[in-house]
């Protein structure tokens, strides 16, 4: 399979008066960051990683595969995405260092934010088209946190990651990346990485009947030292 590729690269301050940076998305322009996606599986020579995000949790694994830039060792057992069936978005931070719950779904300068998959055997794995995507709050020299995210549509239904989450479909994110706008465009670092979608689930909380035996308990002991 050919190199494609999801590139991440700067435009802030390609035209006057930006006052936020501008990340685009897109499948085809050499020298930028190229991170392919698959669906659930397996991996060798990736790292297998339990993400939370939003409520929910899923485990999945995190590597360059030899058809991404850079090329890494990671070998997918799930196919690679393609066509409308997933979507990709964005999830960024005006904050450097944030952590994956600080990000939010980043918009888009116009149209939708959202893309989705190429279908051909290389482009299968990358985005499709491209998007201008406005990082709110970040303007040209600073630097923000970013990840991306890929879903199961189930069919084209759900649009969102929050709707896939809560449908049960396959999801994830990439490793976090740095953002710095800046003039000329500048491409990302290529420490964000390819990975698969997987099943999560809602991350577990305690039952109300726990939490309140643990606050009779706590009392108790604050009752005994009253005494």
């Amino acid at each position: 399979m050919k190199k494609t590729l999801t590139l991440v690269t700067l435009l802030a301050g390609a035209v006057a008066g930006y006052s936020q940076g501008v990340v685009v998305l897109s499948e085809a322009t050499t020298g930028y960051l190229q991170a392919q996606i698959y669906g659930p599986g397996t991996a060798t020579g990736a790292n297998q990683v339990t993400v939370t995000y939003g409520g929910y949790q899923t485990t999945e694994y995190q590597g360059n595969s030899s058809t991404s830039t850079p090329a890494g060792s990671a070998v997918y057992t799930g196919g690679a995405l393609s066509g409308t069936g997933f979507d990709a978005q964005i999830y960024g931070s005006s904050v450097a260092g944030d952590t994956l719950a600080d990000l939010v779904p980043e918009t888009a300068a116009s149209g939708s934010s959202v893309l989705h998959f190429g279908t051909t055997a290389t482009s299968e794995g990358f985005t499709k088209n491209a998007v201008d995507i406005t990082m709110a709050g970040l303007p040209t020299g600073s630097t923000g946190t970013y990840a991306i995210a890929a879903w199961n549509t189930g069919g084209g239904v759900d649009t969102t990651l929050a709707e896939a989450q809560a449908a049960g479909e396959p999801w994830g994110f990439s490793t976090l990346g740095a953002v710095i706008p800046a003039n000329p465009a500048l491409g990302l670092p290529d420490d964000v990485t390819g990975f698969n979608i997987a099943v999560g689930s809602v991350v577990s909380s305690p039952e109300p009947s726990t939490i309140a035996l643990g606050v009779m308990g706590i009392s108790a002991l604050l009752f005994r030292r009253r005494k």
